[in-house]
């Protein structure tokens, strides 16, 4: 694949968004050609690995929806806009508004003072202790309100022209009118812009030390390493032990199919912490950005997987999440679906896992020349969904409450759904049965050449699975000095070593 093809989705994305016109019809007749011959072509190039074509295909169907959202359902100019932080922090000595923030707001046209309106707490809650106060912004004129700030200050407070970004002016240079355009694209989750996706995990505090910011993502930018290695050393012993075949997972029992699917599961997920983790590293070292800007890319799994709606929605990365939910909210909206509706609710659910299973597509389509049954596995995403509203609908009406025990039984479920042959099997089964496994390993640290196999590891998948996963727990231990905070961490990582080393040179030995 040339090394121009890929870039030009975001170049073409970003000249459409900076032409200076209004009409939409002039950057639908400028990027649509464009964007019609990269996807033609796109089946004639391949980057030489099975699983970077699927995402090469899942990115390009990808960019194409994102520019149709930003540059054809909206003027970009009057509807795109860097936002401060909303998390507002109060500085010793000065109790006044601080670090303000416009969580929701239109272009204003008024070029006057803005009145705070401001809203009083409730008796037990402190400026200090709650500093989300929100009020209500009005014009000098007392017109209707048009935006909401967010001020740390029991008190009225009188902003005099405040800075309220609206995309780049009239008269901004064409250097600015180009950061600008360039910010948006290469942002996936609207991270600092008022369009920031739902469900995007809470960031660190501004003024976070950076340096320990850098631990932290350099911490998870390793393990994210090791853990990667670890699975596709895994899915390679599955794709070698076939003996040169195309492996096909379909063919396995429900144990082994649903090990791989698992497998290929974990793979995707550390192929998307790794190179998040290693960017937001180097932005923040060299100071281009800041860690409150690096929010983690995915949810917590271990608290809050307890529904398949919780999984896509709260613990998965949301780097298509304005991709597949904004087209489903324009549809609605031009079928007049009535808002708060059950109608107009399952049809946003059920266009949006339609359009991720689209994109998907895409990707299958490179690999395999087909639709690698992606149809089935996302659309079947909202089918469950949609009973699980029901069941939890009825079990609250039964009186059912809540409670730890309850948490387990739908992780439980979780784990069991994602067994079955639509859904994880299928996601692994399109790249692993087009020969994803025989991709070379991504980094060979933690295989046989490094830490040498036991000598019963090669029995079966499971064996081989267990002694690469007892490797990778005594490295991934050993990876804790870099966070160390006490004497206990110390103890830990340099038992890890140990492990690893003995290892190491006993099965050499």
């Amino acid at each position: 694949m040339p090394a121009w093809f890929l870039p030009s989705f975001l170049a073409t994305g970003s000249i459409t968004c900076l032409l200076p016109t209004k009409s939409k019809w002039v950057r639908l007749a400028v990027g649509a050609p464009i964007f019609a011959g990269l996807l033609l072509h796109a089946p004639s190039y391949t980057t030489g690995e099975v699983s970077l074509d699927f995402v090469t295909g899942v990115f390009m169907t990808g960019a194409v929806i994102k520019w149709l959202d930003f540059a054809v359902f909206h003027n970009p100019v009057r509807s795109f806009w860097r936002v401060a932080d909303s998390r507002p922090r109060a500085k010793p000595g000065k109790p006044d508004l601080e670090a303000q923030k416009i969580i929701e707001s239109k272009p204003l046209s008024a070029q006057g003072p803005i009145i705070v309106d401001y809203k009083a707490p409730s008796a037990n809650q402190g400026a200090r202790q709650t500093p989300d106060h929100l009020v209500l912004v009005k014009t000098k004129e007392n017109k209707p309100p048009v935006a909401t700030a967010t001020v740390v200050y029991t008190k009225d407070v009188t902003l005099a022209n405040p800075d309220i970004p609206v995309g780049p002016g009239e008269n901004a240079s064409w250097l600015e009118r180009l950061r600008w355009s360039v910010g948006l694209w290469l942002t996936t989750r609207g991270i600092g812009w008022n369009w920031k996706v739902s469900n995007v995990p809470e960031p660190v505090a501004p003024g976070y030390p950076r340096l320990k910011f850098l631990r932290h993502t350099i911490h998870r930018f390793l393990f994210s390493y090791l853990a990667l290695d670890f699975v596709h050393a895994c899915i390679r012993w599955y794709a070698l032990s076939k003996g040169g075949e195309t492996p096909d997972i379909f063919s396995e029992g429900l144990l082994v199919r649903s090990v791989v699917g698992w497998f290929g599961a974990l793979e995707t997920y550390n192929a998307l912490q790794l190179p998040f983790y290693l960017v937001a590293t180097l932005t923040t070292a060299l100071g281009i950005c800041r860690p409150e800007q690096w929010p983690n890319l995915m949810g917590s799994f271990s608290s809050q997987m307890w529904s398949v709606r919780q999984v896509w929605g709260k613990c998965w990365h949301g780097h298509l999440r304005r991709v597949v939910v904004e087209p489903s909210k324009i549809l609605a909206d031009f079928l007049q679906l009535p808002k708060g509706s059950l109608i107009r609710k399952y049809t946003q659910l059920f266009v949006s896992f339609y359009i991720s299973a689209l994109t998907h597509h895409a990707g299958a389509y490179l690999v395999g020349r087909n639709h690698g049954g992606m149809y089935y596995l996302w659309l079947g995403q909202a089918v469950v969904i949609m009973l699980e509203d029901l069941v939890i609908y009825y079990g609250k009406r039964w009186g059912i409450k809540d409670s730890p025990y309850l948490q387990l039984l739908g992780k439980v479920w979780v784990c069991v759904w994602f067994c079955l042959p639509t859904n994880f099997p299928t996601g692994a089964g399109v790249v692993i049965n087009n020969g994803s496994g025989l991709d070379p390993p991504p980094f060979n640290f933690s295989t046989s050449a490094q830490f040498p196999a036991s000598s019963w590891a090669s029995r079966s998948l499971f064996t081989f699975a267990a002694d690469r996963a007892a490797v990778f727990w005594m490295l991934s231990k050993a990876l804790s000095v870099v966070e160390a905070s006490s004497w206990r961490d110390g103890v830990e990582a340099a038992a890890g070593v140990t492990g690893a080393l003995v290892w190491k040179y006993g099965q050499a030995a």
